[in-house]
């Protein structure tokens, strides 16, 4: 019993792991909240710190996603409650960092990872897919990723059809649009 709420806090005190700050300050010592949004994630790094930085960034904080969803399946099962609480605190954890004082990124390569964790990567495949084309339209970076994310939710409706997958994605979505709704609603297209 205690094994399950120390890896609760594990999920998310990884989650909590500003991966993208960290690499952008390795490479080019800068603190990339004090630039461009002010937003210690991934595509801030790569605005500030370079290429670099922010592949770095993505790759960490996808992995720490799918790691906590792999750590989880390996123990449990996915319709394990512990499973699901585990990969919302991945996420949550990286939006809310307890590091930074509840000011971390948006999740969108955490959620990426936990999607495709839960997925066996058919969820990076279609999200990829679904951004490919929405940025190939010119839209902007929320307009492409969440479309994707919501693509995704919508086929696992269909293939976990058992009741506690249906309530952890509908709490993914709802986190990414809480994390998301200022940008949704004050642009429309980039042009």
């Amino acid at each position: 019993m205690l094994h399950r709420y120390l890896f609760i806090l594990g999920a998310v005190l990884i989650g909590s792991i500003p991966f993208s700050l960290v690499t952008a300050y390795l490479i080019k010592r800068v603190d990339i909240r004090r630039h461009h949004d002010g937003n210690p994630g991934a595509l801030n790094a790569l605005r500030t710190a370079g290429f670099a930085a922010g592949a770095l960034g993505v790759i960490f904080d996808f992995s720490k996603g799918i790691f906590v969803v792999y750590y989880s399946r390996y123990h449990w099962t996915i319709e394990s409650p512990i499973t699901w609480i585990a990969a919302l605190g991945a996420i949550a954890g990286h939006m809310y960092s307890i590091y930074l004082r509840g000011r971390g990124g948006k999740g969108l390569a955490v959620t990426y990872g936990v999607l495709s964790g839960l997925s066996h990567g058919f969820a990076a495949m279609l999200m990829g897919g679904v951004s490919f084309l929405l940025k190939s339209l010119n839209f902007s970076p929320p307009m492409v990723v969440l479309p994707a994310i919501l693509v995704v939710n919508i086929v696992y409706w269909f293939v976990y059809p058992f009741w506690l997958s249906r309530i952890g994605l509908g709490l993914i979505a709802l986190l990414l649009f809480t994390r998301y709704s200022r940008e949704l609603f004050s642009r429309e297209r980039t042009s």
